[in-house]
């Protein structure tokens, strides 16, 4: 899963500078990477997400959020 300002903030970086964008996930399935200039852009939804990664809040909200295919990415660790 990747949150769409996260996508946006990245697909910038790589319009002006021309860079390769790397996202990493953690799954329960292993450690994967994407080359998100290789891929297509997820569908979105609202999705409600913890606000913060600090596990002792549990608050939430919603934002916009996309799932990836494992099968684009590279494993790095199981």
């Amino acid at each position: 899963m990747i949150e769409k300002n996260k996508w946006d903030y990245l697909a910038d970086i790589r319009a002006r500078t021309g860079s390769k964008t790397l996202y990493i996930n953690a799954t329960p399935k292993g450690v994967y990477q994407f080359d998100l200039g290789a891929i297509t852009e997820p569908e979105w939804a609202l999705k409600r997400l913890p606000i913060t990664t600090d596990f002792a809040n549990r608050e939430t909200n919603e934002r916009l959020a996309g799932f990836l295919d494992i099968r684009l990415a590279d494993l790095l660790l199981v």
